[in-house]
């Protein structure tokens, strides 16, 4: 009876744990080695990213660092630091009613400039009109060739002539005794048109026409 009840006081058996096996043992280190590989691969993006802030910020710092060189060698060698400036709308409008300023100023030159224009062209068309008296040689006192050589230099003055159309200008001119002394004259010493000057044919003249006695007799 003792022996009973002893059983009876007794405390049941806790029920027994089974073992870990193998399988469920390698299935648990397989997911903590990829909990690992996990936290490493967000690790490394993170330094991936501080890595290429931190290459933005030092290309920004290299950008800074030549900007400020510039500016202290425009400022060495006595230049203004170079500033980039956005034309606002009142700027723009300055701008404008400058150009527009400089544009009628040209303006009003231009037409002052075509107004003198006009009147040198009236001037040289009047003058055109005045033609040279001719010299037909008859003279002999010699005031009436002097007289004609003075003129034709006038005419000459109005007009840009070279030398030589000075003198076939003067030829021209020359009448009745007077052309044919000069006829004379060119075909003796074998003169050619082409080659004489202005000056030649003024020593020519006054060699036949304007004696000494001539220039001797104004001084008296």
């Amino acid at each position: 009876m003792a022996s009973l009840n002893e059983n009876e006081n007794q405390p049941e058996d806790l029920e027994q744990v089974p073992p870990t096996t193998q399988p469920e043992l390698e299935r648990s280190e397989a997911s903590q080695v990829l909990e690992t590989m996990r936290h490493l691969i967000v690790e490394i993006q993170s330094y991936k990213a501080d890595n290429e802030q931190l290459r933005k910020a030092q290309e920004k710092q290299q950008e800074i660092n030549e900007i400020l060189l510039q500016s202290l060698h425009e400022k060495n060698n006595g230049k203004e630091p170079r500033t980039e400036t956005r034309k606002g709308p009142e700027r723009e409008e300055s701008a404008e009613k400058k150009e527009s300023s400089s544009n009628e100023t040209k303006n009003s030159e231009n037409q002052v400039k075509m107004s003198g224009k006009r009147k040198v062209d009236h001037l040289e068309g009047e003058f055109k009109k005045i033609k040279p008296t001719s010299f037909d040689g008859e003279s002999k006192t010699g005031e009436e060739a002097e007289a004609w050589l003075l003129d034709i230099k006038k005419y000459f003055q109005i007009y840009n002539y070279s030398s030589n159309m000075k003198f076939r200008m003067a030829v021209y001119n020359l009448k009745g005794k007077a052309s044919i002394w000069w006829q004379d004259l060119k075909i003796s010493h074998g003169l050619k048109e082409k080659n004489l000057e202005w000056v030649e044919f003024k020593r020519l003249f006054k060699k036949q026409y304007l004696s000494e006695s001539y220039y001797e007799r104004k001084t008296k």
